[in-house]
C-alpha cells in the first residue's frame, strides 16, 4: 500500500467524514442505503488511512445501538477488519460488545456476532503468532479466551436454553479454534481456513507454549466427540449432523486426528438413538455415506482406506460405488513419485514427517475412547473362536424380541464375504465399540485408570505448587 501523502489524507479523511455524515442523515427506512455509505468509508479507513482507525472507531461501533438487523451486522463487520488492522488497541473494546451482541435478543444478531467471532479469532491468533511484544500477545489471547468461554457455555451448561442454529455456528467456532490451535499437515494445501496453526506458535512467549494451546485444542476436540458418544449428552438430530460435519471438516485439514474420528463414526453408526425416526436414521446414514466416500477419494493410507471402507459397506454402500471412489493403486504410486520428484521437496516433507507422526500420536493419546476401543479389539479378536461364536449366539438367542426392531431394519447391513481375518477384525470392531458404549471391557478398565493417572498427577503438581508458595512466603 502506498503511502500518501499528508494532503492526500486529509483528503481521505474529508471523504470519509462526508460519507458518514450521509449516511447519519438519512432518515428511519433507509437503512441499507446507509450501510452504503458507511461501507464505503469503512473500506477508505482500512485501506488508505489505517493508522487512523481509532479515530473513527467509536463512531462507527455506535451502530450497535440501531434497531436494524443490518445495521447492527455492520458494526461486526466493522469490529471483524478493524480488529484485523490493529487487535492490540481495539480487542479489548471489541470482545465485551461482540459478547454483548452474542446475546441479544435477536437470532440474526447472535449468529452474525458469532460468524464474525470466528473471524476475529482466526486473525487474532495469526497477528499473536507474528507478534513481537509478549504483553501485547498476552492481552489479545486473554479476550479470546473470553469469546471461547461464552461458546462452550452456550453449548454445555445452557444447551437446553441457547437456540438451535446458534449452537450450530457455535461447533462451527469451536472447529475454528482446533483448527488454529493444531499443526497443519504438509500435504494438505493451505486455505483461507487453516492458514493459521500451532505449528508458528513462538517458543519465547512465557504465558502460553505450543503444548499448551495443543492441548486445549484436543480437549475441545473431545468435547465434540463426546457430544456424540457419551450417555451424559443427549444431543439432538440436527446438532448431531452438525458435529458430525465439523469432525470430517477437521479430518481433512488436520488428517493425523482421522483415525479418532473414523472410531467417533463407527460409535454414533453403531449406536443410533432410538428415539430417532426412519427419516432421521436414513438421513444421517446417507450423510456419513458421502462424508466417508470423498475420504475414499483422497486418502491413500492403507489403514485408513480399510476401515473407511468397512464403514461404508456398513453404511449400505456396494462394491461397485467403493471401487470405483477408491483411488487406483497406479494413481498412488504417481503421486508418491510425484511428491519424491523434486529434491527440496521430499526433504521439507521428509522432515516434516516426523512432526506429523508425533502429532497423530497425540491425538490417538489424547483419546480415551479410541484407546478403549483398540483395547477392547485386541481382546475379542484372539477370543473369536468358532466355539465362542456358538456360545454366544446359543446364550443370546432367548434375550432376541419377538419382532424385529424399526431401528434394526434401518441399520442392518449384511456383512459380505471376504478374507476371514478381515472378518474377524470387523466383528471385533464392532463389538469393541458396543463393549465401549456399555463401560465393560478391559479397554474400558484401561481407559479409566488413565483418567484417574491423569487426576491424582493434577493434584500432585496443586500440592506441589502450595509447599512451593508456603516457602516463599
Amino acid at each position: 500500500m502506498a503511502t500518501l501523502s499528508s494532503q492526500e489524507a486529509l483528503d481521505v479523511v474529508g471523504l470519509v467524514g462526508e460519507l458518514m455524515r450521509e449516511a447519519n442523515s438519512m432518515p428511519p427506512g433507509k437503512e441499507e442505503a446507509r450501510v452504503v455509505s458507511l461501507r464505503k468509508a469503512k473500506d477508505l479507513i482500512l485501506s488508505k488511512i489505517p493508522d487512523l482507525i481509532d479515530n473513527f472507531w467509536v463512531e462507527m461501533l455506535a451502530t450497535r445501538h440501531e434497531r436494524s438487523v443490518i445495521m447492527i451486522a455492520f458494526c461486526l463487520e466493522w469490529i471483524q477488519e478493524a480488529c484485523a488492522k490493529e487487535p492490540v488497541a481495539l480487542m479489548p473494546d471489541a470482545i465485551p460488545i461482540v459478547l454483548q451482541l452474542m446475546e441479544h435478543q435477536s437470532v440474526a444478531v447472535q449468529k452474525a456476532s458469532l460468524n464474525a467471532a470466528r473471524e476475529i479469532y482466526r486473525n487474532a491468533f495469526a497477528w499473536i503468532l507474528r507478534s513481537a511484544k509478549e504483553s501485547e500477545a498476552q492481552s489479545v489471547w486473554t479476550e479470546l479466551k473470553r469469546i471461547k468461554d461464552h461458546v462452550t457455555y452456550a453449548i454445555g451448561e445452557d444447551y437446553e436454553q441457547s437456540h438451535v442454529g446458534y449452537r450450530l455456528l457455535s461447533y462451527k467456532f469451536v472447529e475454528t479454534v482446533i483448527t488454529c490451535q493444531t499443526p497443519r499437515d504438509s500435504d494438505v494445501p493451505a486455505t483461507s481456513e487453516d492458514w493459521v496453526s500451532s505449528l508458528d506458535f513462538p517458543p519465547r512467549f512465557q504465558f502460553q507454549t505450543r503444548e499448551t494451546v495443543e492441548e486445549e485444542a484436543h480437549r475441545l476436540l473431545q468435547t465434540l466427540e463426546d457430544y456424540l458418544t457419551s450417555p451424559d449428552f443427549d444431543v439432538k438430530y440436527v446438532d448431531r449432523e452438525s458435529i458430525i460435519g465439523c469432525l470430517f471438516h477437521l479430518a481433512k485439514r488436520r488428517p493425523q486426528y482421522l483415525g479418532r474420528i473414523l472410531t467417533t463414526v463407527e460409535f454414533v453408526h453403531g449406536n443410533i438413538p432410538e428415539s430417532y425416526s426412519k427419516l432421521e436414521v436414513e438421513g444421517l446414514r446417507k450423510y456419513l455415506k458421502a462424508a466417508l466416500m470423498s475420504f475414499l477419494r483422497r486418502s491413500h493410507d492403507g489403514d485408513v482406506l480399510g476401515r473407511v471402507v468397512q464403514l461404508l459397506i456398513n453404511l449400505g454402500a456396494s462394491n461397485t460405488d467403493v471401487n470405483r471412489a477408491r483411488p487406483k493403486w497406479q494413481e498412488v504410486q504417481k503421486r508418491k513419485r510425484s511428491d519424491s520428484s523434486s529434491d527440496p521437496a521430499a526433504k521439507r516433507v521428509k522432515g516434516y514427517e516426523d512432526s506429523r507422526r508425533s502429532a497423530s500420536d497425540t491425538a490417538v493419546a489424547s483419546d480415551p475412547q479410541a484407546l478403549a476401543v483398540d483395547i477392547n479389539m485386541k481382546t475379542i479378536v484372539d477370543k473369536l473362536t468358532p466355539n465362542n461364536v456358538i456360545e454366544l449366539v446359543l446364550t443370546n438367542m432367548k434375550k432376541l424380541p419377538s419382532t424385529m426392531p424399526t431401528q434394526f431394519n434401518a441399520t442392518y447391513t449384511p456383512i459380505g464375504s471376504g478374507p476371514i481375518e478381515g472378518i474377524l477384525q470387523h466383528l471385533a470392531r464392532l463389538m469393541a465399540v458396543q463393549m465401549v458404549a456399555a463401560g465393560v471391557g478391559p479397554g474400558v478398565v484401561e481407559m479409566n485408570r488413565r483418567r484417574q493417572v491423569g487426576l491424582v498427577s493434577v493434584y500432585f503438581n496443586v500440592c506441589l505448587i502450595c509447599v512451593i508458595l508456603l516457602f516463599v512466603f
